[in-house]
């Protein structure tokens, strides 16, 4: 005599009596046991039985089977088969929408990055034409030049600049730093749910990620030396066109107490010397 219980859907628990099992019942079960240790993965087949078992068993009775219960077990594996590459290929299109969003969303962080370019360079260019736009109407004079106030404002735009530069850097860092974060969060999310093969594999063995991370590293550093070269640029102009306000004009004026002698005397106007016979006929 033997006591057991079996833990399935249902919860039996009886006396086995050796002499009460049947050639059919013994046949059943053998049938079961080849079915289970044949291949596959055991543990699911295990699990899968004994909550079939549990249900055909008449009576809560496991020597009084249902005929079909070999036929039920074999059925119910391979549904349950088929639920699981149903959930295999819903996590593989998972992690493939979550690498696309990755992508795009790395894309859309280099393209703020040359639209903040654009944006300061568009602003220093409407700058220095409404400063020519101003001074030819005003002075009717299309000459540029800088006077300390305008390249007070001109280095404080520029300065504005560099520091919007910084700001978008550490900001783009900080959004690729997430972004690897997320990535590898995910990994771990679903290295319980597939295997590190198919993990692996589900991932392209990191290779999208790295190109994704490659190229928003390429954009930034294509926009940041544009971004210096524009800041060198700019810089250099103002300072030239503040030198040129500051260089005196060549022209002397004449005071009121000048003489006229003193004024020729000044612009260096050329003296005609009269020869002396003219001097006599004139005489």
């Amino acid at each position: 005599m033997v006591f057991y219980k079996l833990n399935g859907y249902k919860s039996i628990t009886g006396k086995l009596d050796w002499q009460n099992i049947t050639d059919k019942l013994a046949n059943t079960y053998f049938k079961i046991y080849q079915w289970i240790y044949e291949g596959g993965i055991i543990n699911d087949k295990v699990g899968l039985a004994r909550n079939l078992l549990s249900l055909h068993a008449r009576k809560g009775n496991v020597l009084e089977l249902d005929d079909e219960v070999f036929t039920s077990i074999r059925s119910g594996y391979q549904i349950y088969l088929k639920e699981n590459v149903e959930q295999y290929i819903g996590i593989k299109n998972k992690l493939i929408e979550f690498v696309t969003d990755l992508s795009q969303k790395a894309a859309k962080l280099g393209e703020n990055l040359g639209d903040s370019l654009s944006q300061n360079f568009v602003a220093f260019v409407s700058f220095f034409l409404s400063v020519i736009i101003i001074k030819s109407i005003s002075e009717k004079d299309l000459a540029v030049t800088f006077s300390p106030k305008l390249a007070f404002i001109a280095y404080a735009l520029l300065a504005a600049s560099f520091l919007h530069w910084i700001v978008s850097l550490l900001l783009l860092n900080r959004e690729i730093g997430q972004m690897e974060k997320s990535y590898r969060a995910i990994q771990n999310r679903y290295a319980d749910l597939l295997d590190s093969t198919d993990l692996n594999n589900a991932f392209n063995k990191n290779a999208e990620f790295r190109i994704i991370i490659a190229n928003i590293k390429f954009k930034r550093c294509l926009y940041s030396c544009l971004w210096i070269a524009y800041l060198i640029i700019f810089t250099t102009v103002v300072v030239r066109l503040s030198m040129a306000d500051k260089v005196e004009p060549n022209v002397v004026a004449a005071s009121p107490t000048m003489s006229a002698t003193n004024v020729l005397l000044k612009t260096n106007i050329p003296t005609v010397v009269v020869p002396d016979d003219k001097r006599r006929i004139s005489k």
